[in-house]
């Protein structure tokens, strides 16, 4: 058992990435009922699985990423630009999909949280990044599906309106292990 549980975190606190970012762990209990949700409603016969990063075509660290393509692996900087901001409310809402990619689709929680928004704003003003996306649309992703196999799922209700407070904030250098950062400020 003990091995597992090291593999386990091997597998999810030391990937290699071609940039940093920062993310929001999702609670426990509710990331469990998350990934099991997905586990048990998105057939393996529909999952995408080349090119997204993932063996699977799921998504197997429930996560909220706050900001992506950091080009800093430094823990410090990070904490300097977060230094001050408090825990961060957020509300889930119904799932939604991504289609923008030509190969395949992602199914996702949205994701409800000004604070959110207001991190992600200052940390783009304050950290050397790749911008990857127009626009900050905070989400859970579930899955990556075979292109129009996710329709089925879109508005689906069951996590709408579980609420959590993250107290911490993810640093997931670009090589090196991920790094936990408290929110303190008020």
């Amino acid at each position: 058992m003990a091995f597992f549980v090291f593999f386990i975190h091997n597998m999810m606190f030391n990937r290699k990435y071609s940039y940093s970012s920062l993310h929001i762990g999702v609670p426990g209990e509710l990331s469990q009922e998350i990934y099991d949700w997905g586990i048990k409603k998105i057939p393996d016969k529909i999952l995408y699985r080349e090119e997204c990063g993932l063996k699977s075509g799921r998504e197997d660290d429930v996560h909220i990423t706050v900001l992506y393509g950091i080009c800093t692996e430094s823990v410090n900087k990070i904490e300097q630009s977060l230094e001050g901001e408090k825990p961060i409310e957020v509300e889930i809402d119904k799932i939604d999909l991504f289609i923008t990619n030509q190969k395949y689709d992602v199914i996702k929680l949205n994701v409800l949280s000004q604070d959110l928004y207001k991190l992600n704003s200052k940390l783009d003003k304050s950290l050397e990044h790749v911008e990857k996306y127009e626009k900050f649309e905070p989400h859970i992703t579930l899955a990556y599906v075979n292109k129009n196999s996710g329709w089925k799922y879109f508005g689906f209700d069951k996590f709408k309106g579980k609420r959590f407070v993250a107290n911490e904030i993810i640093f997931s250098p670009r090589i090196e292990n991920k790094q936990k950062i408290l929110l303190e400020g008020s």
